[in-house]
C-alpha cells in the first residue's frame, strides 16, 4: 500500500525527522564548532539542539493518533532515547561541575577577599 505525499509530510512526520536530525547536527557542531567558537557558546548551542530534538520527538508522538504510527513512532522513539540520554549527561556534568566550583570556593578564600582584608 502506497502512502500519499500528504500523510508523510504531516507536521508529526516532519517533527519526527527533525528530532533525530537534531542529534546529527549536534554531532557536526561538536566536531567542528570548537574550532570557530567559544566552548561556552558551543555548549549552549548543544543544549538548545538537544532540547529541541527532545521536544520535537514528543510533539511527533502526539501526532500518532491522527496520522498513524508508520514513519513517526520509530524515529521519535529513537530520538527521545538519544536526546534524553544526552540531556541526562549534560545535566549530570553541569551539577558535578557546579558542586566542584562550590567546594573550591568554600575551601579557600579568593585573592580579592584576602588582599582587601589586609588593609
Amino acid at each position: 500500500m502506497e502512502t500519499s505525499p500528504t500523510t508523510t509530510t504531516s507536521f508529526a512526520h516532519q517533527a519526527a525527522k527533525a528530532s533525530w536530525a537534531s542529534a546529527l547536527i549536534l554531532i557536526l557542531v561538536l566536531a567542528f564548532g570548537r574550532q570557530v567558537a567559544s566552548p561556552v557558546i558551543i555548549d549552549l548551542l548543544a543544549l538548545l539542539l538537544i532540547g529541541l530534538g527532545f521536544l520535537s520527538g514528543l510533539i511527533a508522538l502526539f501526532g500518532i493518533p491522527k496520522h498513524g504510527a508508520k514513519g513517526i513512532l520509530g524515529p521519535a522513539t529513537v530520538s527521545l532515547l538519544i536526546n534524553g540520554l544526552l540531556l541526562f549527561i549534560f545535566f549530570t556534568n553541569f551539577f558535578a561541575a557546579r558542586a566542584r566550583a562550590r567546594s573550591g570556593q568554600n575551601g579557600s578564600p579568593s585573592a580579592a577577599v584576602s588582599t582587601s582584608g589586609n588593609r
